[in-house]
């Protein structure tokens, strides 16, 4: 058949690929369509949701406090790694590095 490539393991179509692929962007296109148009524009369109308290025209809220419950939940996974946050990209880098080598060598032995 027209447009199908034959791998080692299976058949792959490309023509049923971009069908899939329009049928999917249709679907998409109308779920979008069924949403408020200019929800920005209503009153308080656009702005932060502060758990329904009045936000201060000068305030700075920081991330900690709207995400307080979440971070007080991941406490024990994060304790452990702010003391690794020394803010030098060669760290990051450094940990990148790392990481990559040790899923090539995972995936090499496996």
């Amino acid at each position: 058949m027209w447009g199908e490539i034959f791998t080692g393991t299976g058949m792959w179509n490309a023509v049923v690929f971009a069908i899939v692929l329009v049928v999917v962007a249709i679907i998409v296109r109308l779920i979008r369509s069924t949403g408020i148009e200019g929800a920005a524009k209503r009153e308080h369109g656009g702005e932060p949701y502060y758990f329904g308290n009045e936000v201060p025209e000068s305030a700075h809220i920081r991330a900690s406090n709207l995400y307080w419950g979440f971070l007080k939940t991941m406490e024990s996974y994060y304790k452990p790694l702010v003391g690794e946050h020394t803010g030098n990209v060669n760290d990051f880098m450094a940990w990148a590095v790392l990481t990559m080598a040790g899923i090539l060598l995972l995936m090499f032995f496996m």
